[in-house]
């Protein structure tokens, strides 16, 4: 969805104008496209990573899709991203010796993994384990109807702990989520710039978890995307 990146922007522009770099990171990266797009966002970082099962389709419980390893580098290639280290791992299987050697590494981290909530959860904790602390999370797929274990791995996870990373936004399938100590910041950041650019996109304050969060439902018909890898 290229207006995903149009909420992606500001947060960019955040983390710049607060000096908060970093390489990326994804679980669950199948043919690179969002990883391609954050790479992109963060081209003057290096030392981005990709954890999937890729060809170890053993391992791909869900199904959700055939990964390829070559594929993945060969679609990095044709974008001209050199600097990035893959892992073919079972992300349940991910050792805290790993974890230990990139704990609080990356600005930016997604979660789009095995949907099956003891994957998510052990996604999630991963996720915070190794993103900075004024980094930001994304959950893929949190209210999509065809994996529902998403959305009750994350709800489960807080109904029974108070992560320091809590969520800001939710918008193009994806829950964004940032440190406690950031949510004003973040928050602040994302609706100033939506306010001032997409006046026509629909954007509602909820509470998630007792956190207030935007809800962005972009206006697609207006085909105006700030994608930056344009």
């Amino acid at each position: 969805m290229p207006e995903l990146w149009n909420c992606i922007e500001p947060i960019d522009l955040f983390q710049r104008e607060n000096d908060i770099t970093g390489p990326i990171a994804e679980i669950g990266v199948y043919q690179g496209k969002f990883f391609i797009g954050l790479a992109l966002t963060k081209h003057d970082e290096s030392g981005h990573c990709a954890f999937d099962v890729f060809d170890l389709q053993e391992f791909n419980l869900d199904k959700a899709g055939v990964g390829s390893l070559a594929k993945f580098k060969l679609n990095l290639q044709n974008r001209n991203i050199k600097d990035f280290k893959t892992t073919t791992v079972d992300s349940l299987r991910i050792t805290e010796e790993l974890i230990n050697k990139h704990k609080h590494s990356f600005s930016l981290f997604s979660v789009d993994g095995c949907h099956k909530k003891e994957h998510t959860i052990s996604d999630f904790k991963t996720a915070m384990k190794m993103v900075k602390k004024d980094g930001v999370i994304f959950i893929d797929d949190y209210y999509n109807p065809n994996w529902p274990e998403v959305q009750e791995g994350i709800t489960k996870y807080y109904l029974h702990n108070t992560p320091d990373f809590v969520p800001f936004l939710y918008t193009a399938n994806k829950l964004f989520l940032c440190s406690l100590s950031l949510h004003n910041g973040y928050f602040n950041c994302v609706s100033e710039f939506l306010r001032l650019h997409y006046t026509s996109s629909r954007v509602k304050v909820v509470n998630r978890f007792g956190y207030k969060t935007l809800t962005v439902l972009p206006n697609r018909k207006l085909k105006k995307y700030l994608a930056l890898n344009e």
